[in-house]
């Protein structure tokens, strides 16, 4: 018998792996390595089900009156990344399902397409709950003191085929509400060339809320920096895609940084300046670097901002590809 959901990875790159039992966190071992008992190799059987029909998978264990029940995780790209997997008696009801989604980054887009799974354990509002997302939305509420996670977005960034993520991570929900979730991915390249990291959610909180972690000593400085600052803004800036990775202030309120659906309004930099921005991206690998551009605001016109970028090392084994953009309404 299995007391609690089982949570699988089937990202490629070798046989399924165990990554959450219930709400406990697993090293990402083969299934073979977790599970023991009689029911072993049903439940491995009825793994292999969900993942190959894509669809909820239900069958009896050789040992009369056992159920094992599994369940795919779709992403948008219609791949399963996870399977759930319970065995109980028939006769029992399965135990409460956690939160759970399959997505995957565009890593080459910058953008990121998320399964209503997803939205929901986010707790999205239907005007947010897009298909398509950017990566500042991707990463909506993630605190400062997530755990390695300036090595994970480095690792993704430079765009390693085989790089994986398996972390948790404090974020406000859209609710307000802290919880930790749980991330598995793994990055591949498709037969076009196109880069991928393809990956699954959990929300494996205990009680209502996660319990906030104290800040840093670079957290602090950063916070008293930003608040001396009136008007200023900071984000974490993709030198290769010229996008925003995240806020570290509170977002700019003008400047769109949020998928719309509509190709007008969503965020972009004005095609006149964009080779100002790429200039910029250039120039700060070497010093910071200061200038002018137009972005897209907020009421779907262009808002003339000006930026100090200064570059960001998140790994120290990755090429260098961030930096850190302080923004302000342009005056002039």
């Amino acid at each position: 018998m299995v007391a609690s959901w089982i949570l699988v990875e089937t990202l490629g790159g070798g046989p399924p792996r165990v990554i959450t039992i219930g709400r406990h966190v697993r090293p990402m071992r083969p299934l073979e390595s977790e599970l023991r008992g009689a029911h072993r190799e049903a439940i491995i059987d009825a793994i292999a089900g969900a993942y190959e029909s894509k669809k909820p998978y239900r069958a009896t264990a050789r040992s009369r009156g056992v159920q094992v029940i599994s369940e795919p995780f779709l992403s948008p790209l219609d791949i399963v990344n996870a399977v759930q997997v319970w065995a109980g008696p028939e006769s029992s009801e399965p135990p409460e399902r956690l939160p759970t989604g399959a997505w995957v980054w565009d890593v080459d887009r910058g953008t990121c397409l998320a399964s209503p799974d997803v939205h929901a354990v986010y707790r999205m509002p239907p005007e947010k709950a897009l298909t398509e997302i950017s990566r500042v939305q991707s990463m909506f509420g993630v605190t400062t003191a997530a755990r390695h996670q300036e090595v994970a977005l480095a690792r993704v960034m430079a765009g390693q085929v085989g790089t994986q993520v398996h972390e948790v991570w404090k974020i406000w929900r859209y609710d307000d509400v802290l919880r930790d979730f749980h991330f598995a991915a793994r990055l591949s390249v498709d037969n076009d060339g196109k880069r991928w990291l393809h990956g699954v959610t959990q929300d494996i909180t205990e009680g209502p809320s996660a319990i906030a972690d104290p800040l840093t000593f670079a957290d602090s400085l950063m916070e008293a920096e930003m608040a001396s600052q009136a008007g200023a803004h900071a984000a974490l800036v993709d030198l290769r895609t010229l996008t925003a990775i995240r806020w570290l202030s509170a977002p700019m309120p003008s400047v769109q940084c949020e998928m719309t659906g509509h190709p007008e309004r969503d965020p972009a930099i004005h095609p006149e300046d964009v080779a100002t921005a790429k200039a910029l991206a250039e120039a700060v690998r070497t010093a910071p670097a200061e200038g002018c551009i137009r972005v897209r605001s907020s009421d779907g016109g262009w808002i003339r901002i000006n930026i100090v970028a200064s570059l960001v090392i998140l790994d120290e084994t990755v090429t260098p590809t961030a930096a850190l953009v302080k923004v302000r309404a342009d005056s002039s």
